[in-house]
Formats: structure tokens, C-alpha cells, sequence
């Protein structure tokens, strides 16, 4: 089975989904880089405008102690001690991730596949919960001094006669010690959810359930510090909370939430020098890499810090994939849309082709007459067709010239064949009537005619083949002429002149020249009355170029103008009868010619001086 790309069909298409494939693949490329670049850019700029706004109230010396931030974005403020001076709320115990350093005006930007930070020690985060802690609870006493300074109008007050209510004790977590959520300095009861140092007894009148509800309004989830605190210490987070009981007296709840067993804050509790956990960005961000690194020196008031951010930028590469995948899938549906279509239209430009390819099939040996039809609306196809046609027209022409030569060479050998088939029958038949010698003599010449014709027709097939070689080398022509003028003196009885031959050398093929030079000398001989002149002589035509001229004039009747071209054709004859009783073949002004354009030269006839026709055989001097 034929594979589909051998055709031009199978070729076009393959070309174009492949161009259309390289062109695609560099698209998409394109637009996903374009997309992931575009994204970053905006990461980039949204960054720069939180530094310029943490950069503008540095300078106005406002003092930042917590920088708000969702924990998409990590942000520092270094000093020029390296310690970090403020970061982003949710992320207080990481240290500083830049070595600062940075003059006011320098800034720098890179870019990380992953990086490593450092969690604080513990002592450092049991600090942010103690100042938490000594915060709310300062708030909660102010509350309660300024609740028990202005009580409610309509409150009664409690009867010594009356009992006082049972109160309902407040759940005492268990803390670092064991016992309480809270240290030995506290203010507050383990039972009884009021101060001690508070105006109001434990019998005061408050109802059992005054105190605060397991639903309060706060939970762990909600709490500012939650169990999945990512402070590095051994207990987690502690807060305080006030509400207020029954009779509208607050209450102060301090819970501390019981530490995991096995964590790494009880190994950094009984280690007494804790040191800091290297944990990957990922973990902290909540956001693989590759990571965005920004740099700023800023000067203030109290002098030279480092702004510092980081965030991720794996969103922007990874939109940037997606819009690639996307668009390669679209880009893929289009490259077979794209096959389709130029199958169909490479189908519809070859039909025409395909005419004409049935048209050249109808066509034989025998109809070479018929051609192929021009379209006239396709400039190409239409040079195809003429190209064609045009070559039909010239194996039109050579078979007829093959059928000609074929029918003259059969023509001229059946006479000398039949004239000495005619010859031996009267010999055989009347002996006695025919002379010997006379019929040898005859004998001989229609032989030599038929050598003649052979020789020829061998000579002009081998050039016609391209297996004719000739050799050049240094040629006396001097020589080589006056030879060939002796050996017609033998064989004509007409005055051969021999005064024009110049001595000159030409690079020629020594065979083949002789040859020619002697049927232009046989045919003037045949047409010449009295004389046949030979010359050669140097010569130049109107271009300059330089040429050797090898001359035949007779005194003959000549040749007319019009005739001087056809009559280098094979088996041409001006007279058709009187040239065959001359022994003429029509072949030998044929293979002079040849000859002559072998060497580069050519033949042609022109008026002689001796009133006759003048046969030129024209070399190149340096052939």
C-alpha cells in the first residue's frame, strides 16, 4: 500500500500541518510565558505599592510594630543590626529572611525555587504570649474597678439574712503547672471567677449561674491564637477574656490550652538553650515556589532599616501553564482542521493537473499530432501545458525525420543493391555476352556507393546517440588539405586548385576533419564544370571572435539562397533524379555539418567567386 505522503497531496499538507505545528508550538510558548510574566508583573507591582505605603510612614517616623498581611505576602522590617524589627501579624516568630544592610535608595529583587526559614525559639514566643496576657488582663481589672465605682440603679443589695447562692466555679484548664491556667501572681480564684482583692464576697447574692457559659463567644477556632498557633513554643497560646455573671459584674477567664505531648517545644523546654527550627517556605506561605524576593533600604528618623518581602509566584507560572495547555489544545483541533483543509485545496490546484495527465495518455505514437489543452486561467499550468506541447512537437518532428531517414537510407541502398543484383543475374544467365572487366569495374562502384551510405548513416546514429567521440589535438592543415586535394585528383578529371591553402594549425580531430573536408570536395567535384578551388584562411565575424575557415568553391550552377539551409539535411537532393545519377546519397553535407558543430564551428554555403556555390567549413581557432 502506497503511503499517503508520497503524493503531492500527502506532501502539501504534511508541509503545512508541520510549519503550521512549529509556528503553533511557538505561540503557545509565547503566550504562556507572556501570561506567567504579565501575572508576576502585577505580583511584583502589588508588592511595591505595600513597601512604598510601609516605606512612606517609616519616613514620616511613624513606629510599626505588627505589619497587617493576609499570609500571602511575608513582610519584614530589619534593622541595621539584622534582627527583625516589625513583620506581618501572622508571622512573628519567623526570623529575618534578608541580611538587610540596604542604604536608603538601593534596592533588589530576585527570584528563589525554594528556601529555608528559621521559627524563633520558644522563650521568644512565650514572650508574645505574656505581654498578651499581661494586656487583657490590665484591661479586664480596669473594667471591673470601673463597674464596682458606678453600680446599676436598680441593683438590690444583698441581705445578710439571705443566703448566698452557690457559685457555679469556672473550668481550670489545665496549664503548665498542672493545677491552674494560671501563674502563682494571678488575681484570680481557681473557683470562683471573681478577684481576690474585689469588693463583692463569695456570698454576694449573684445567682449559681452568673458566670460565664462553655459558649461565651469565644472559641478556639476564634481565639487570635488557635491550636494550630505557628509559634514555636511548648504550651500553646493563652488569652484572656472578660463577660459579665447574672448581675452584671465581669468576670475575668483566663484559659490556658493543655501543650501537645510530643512536639518540639517540649524538647526546646528542656533544652536550655533552644534553637531555631528550619522549616521550608512552602510551609509558611502556604505556597510552593519559585519565590519573589524584594528588597528597599529606607531611611527614618531613628535610621537605616531594611524593608524586606517575599512571596510566592507559583500561581502566576502555574496560570501561565494553564493557558498554554489550553491553548495547545485549541492550536491541536486547529492543525487537524488545518490538515483537512489543505488536502482539499492541494486536490482542487492538482485537478488540472490530472487533465492533463489524461489528455498526455491518450497520446501514442501513432497520434502524435494531438496536444494537450492550455488552461488559460492558471499561468503556471499553462507553462506546463505549452512545455508539453512544445516537446510533443519535437518528437512530432524526430519520428517523422526517423520515419524519412529510415525510407531515404532504405531507398538509397535498395538501388546499388538492385544494380548489382541485375549485374551477376546477366552474368549467370549470358556469360558470353557480358565483358569481365566492365562488370568488375561496375561492381566495384555500386559497392563503393553502398560503403558510402553505411559509413554515413553509422556516423550521423552515432552522433545522434552523443557515442560519437572526436579527439583534438594540433592540426596541420597545410597537410592535411593538400592530402585530401591529391586524393580527389584520382578520382575526378577536374582541375583541382590548391593555391589559396594557408599554413595554419588548428585543434581539431584529425578523422573527422578529413572526413569532412573530403565530402565537400566529392560534391563540388559532382556539380563543378572545370574547377574545383581549396583554401583555408584566419577570419573574424562581427563579434570578434576569431575563426579558421576551411573553403570548396566549384564553377558549378550553385545553389539558390533559399535552399542553402535545407540542403544540410539528411537526404535532402535540390534534383532529385540527376542528383542520384551523380551518385549523391544526400548524407554527406549532413555529417559535415555534424562535424562541424562538434568541434564548436559550422557549415554553410555561400556565392564563389567561380560562379558556383562556395561550401564553408568553419572552425574555432582555439577550439
Amino acid at each position: 500500500m502506497k503511503s499517503p505522503f508520497n503524493t503531492i497531496r500527502g506532501k502539501v499538507s504534511a508541509i503545512a500541518v508541520a510549519v503550521s505545528a512549529v509556528a503553533m508550538v511557538a505561540v503557545v510558548a509565547v503566550v504562556g510565558l507572556a501570561a506567567a510574566s504579565i501575572l508576576e508583573t502585577q505580583i511584583e507591582s502589588s508588592l511595591n505599592e505595600r513597601l512604598n505605603s510601609i516605606e512612606s510612614r517609616l519616613q514620616s517616623g511613624e513606629s510599626i510594630e505588627t505589619i497587617r498581611g493576609t499570609g500571602s505576602d511575608l513582610i519584614q522590617i530589619i534593622d541595621e543590626n539584622g534582627e527583625v524589627a516589625a513583620s506581618s501579624d501572622w508571622a512573628q516568630d519567623i526570623s529575618a529572611i534578608s541580611t538587610g544592610g540596604l542604604q536608603p535608595g538601593e534596592s533588589s529583587s530576585h527570584t528563589e525555587d525554594a528556601m529555608l526559614l528559621q521559627r524563633l525559639p520558644s522563650s521568644n514566643a512565650d514572650d508574645i504570649h505574656d505581654d498578651v496576657m499581661a494586656e487583657s488582663l490590665a484591661a479586664a481589672r480596669e473594667h471591673i474597678d470601673d463597674t464596682e465605682s458606678s453600680p446599676a440603679q436598680n441593683e438590690t443589695p444583698p441581705s445578710s439574712a439571705q443566703p448566698a447562692p452557690t457559685q457555679k466555679p469556672a473550668p481550670a484548664p489545665q496549664g503548665d503547672d498542672g493545677n491552674s491556667g494560671y501563674d502563682d501572681q494571678s488575681s484570680a480564684s481557681a473557683n470562683s471567677g471573681y478577684a481576690n482583692n474585689s469588693s463583692n464576697e463569695a456570698n454576694s447574692g449573684y445567682s449559681a449561674n452568673s458566670g460565664y457559659e462553655t459558649n461565651s463567644g469565644y472559641a478556639d477556632s476564634n481565639s487570635g491564637y488557635d491550636s494550630n498557633s505557628e509559634y514555636g513554643s511548648a504550651r500553646e497560646a493563652s488569652y484572656v477574656r472578660t463577660s459579665t455573671d447574672a448581675g452584671g459584674m465581669p468576670v475575668i477567664h483566663a484559659v490556658a490550652a493543655p501543650a501537645p505531648q510530643d512536639t518540639a517545644a517540649d524538647t526546646a523546654a528542656s533544652d536550655p538553650s533552644p534553637q531555631s527550627l528550619n522549616v521550608d517556605a512552602s510551609q509558611v506561605l502556604g505556597s510552593k515556589g519559585p519565590y519573589l524576593v524584594m528588597e528597599r533600604g529606607v531611611q527614618t528618623p531613628n535610621g537605616i532599616v531594611t524593608i524586606a518581602a517575599m512571596t510566592s509566584i507559583a500561581s502566576a507560572q502555574e496560570a501561565g501553564r494553564t493557558a498554554a495547555a489550553l491553548l495547545g489544545v485549541v492550536l491541536a483541533l486547529a492543525l487537524i482542521a488545518i490538515a483537512g483543509f489543505s488536502w482539499f485545496l492541494t486536490s482542487r490546484a492538482l485537478a488540472p493537473v490530472e487533465t492533463m495527465r489524461a489528455e498526455a495518455a491518450r497520446i501514442s505514437i501513432s497520434n502524435l499530432e494531438q496536444r494537450i489543452p492550455v488552461p488559460e486561467n492558471d499561468k503556471d499550468l499553462s507553462k506546463l501545458a505549452k512545455t508539453f506541447n512544445d516537446m510533443l512537437a519535437r518528437l512530432e518532428a524526430s519520428v517523422a525525420e526517423q520515419r524519412r531517414f529510415v525510407s531515404d537510407a532504405s531507398h538509397e541502398l535498395k538501388s546499388p543493391i538492385a544494380a548489382m543484383k541485375l549485374m551477376l543475374e546477366t552474368l549467370r544467365e549470358h556469360p558470353d555476352a557480358v565483358d569481365i572487366d566492365e562488370l568488375a569495374a561496375d561492381l566495384l562502384s555500386e559497392n563503393e556507393r553502398v560503403g558510402g551510405i553505411v559509413g554515413n548513416l553509422l556516423l550521423l546514429a552515432r552522433q545522434d546517440e552523443g557515442v560519437a567521440k572526436i579527439s583534438k589535438t594540433p592540426l596541420d592543415l597545410y597537410d592535411l588539405l593538400i592530402e585530401e586535394a591529391a586524393s580527389l585528383s584520382g578520382r575526378t578529371d577536374k582541375t583541382i586548385d590548391t593555391s589559396g591553402i594557408a599554413p595554419l594549425v588548428a585543434t581539431a580531430d584529425h578523422e573527422a576533419i578529413s572526413h569532412a573536408t573530403r565530402n565537400l570536395l566529392d560534391n563540388a567535384a559532382r556539380y563543378a564544370e572545370t574547377t574545383v578551388a581549396l583554401s583555408c584562411k584566419e577570419t573574424q565575424d562581427e563579434s570578434g571572435s576569431a575563426w579558421i575557415e576551411i573553403i570548396v568553391d566549384d564553377d558549378g550552377p550553385g545553389i539558390p539562397p533559399a535552399d542553402r539551409e535545407r540542403v544540410f539535411g539528411r537526404f535532402v537532393r535540390l534534383e532529385e533524379g540527376r542528383d542520384r545519377k551523380k551518385g549523391s546519397t544526400g548524407l554527406g553535407l549532413a555529417v559535415v555539418r555534424e562535424i562541424a558543430r562538434q568541434h564548436g564551428g559550422d557549415a554553410l554555403f555561400a556565392d564563389s567567386p567561380l560562379g558556383g556555390a562556395r561550401a564553408i567549413l568553419r572552425l574555432p581557432e582555439e577550439a
